[in-house]
């Protein structure tokens, strides 16, 4: 399965990552979803694929660590696209 994953804007209620640091949590964002997907899929995806305007994922905890937030900000969007 092809997987074309963009994010257009990506809002953090209550969460700063931090001067500069937003690309990190970006960058990790995107490859910890890559993996989760790649290892658990997305479940039953229409034929052509689909899109989502808009999206509430599950709450996560917050670090300051940019690779950790990013993975658990990932997680968080995939349950909420497998729901």
């Amino acid at each position: 399965m092809k997987v074309d994953l963009h994010i257009d804007r990506l809002v953090l209620d209550g969460i700063d990552p931090g001067a500069n640091r937003g690309e990190l949590v970006s960058a990790a964002v995107a490859a910890a979803l890559e993996q989760a997907i790649a290892d658990r899929g997305l479940g039953s995806v229409p034929v052509g694929g689909f899109a989502v305007e808009s999206m509430r994922a599950p709450a996560i905890e917050t670090t300051s660590e940019p690779a950790a937030l990013g993975t658990a900000i990932a997680q968080s969007l995939h349950t909420g696209l497998t729901r």
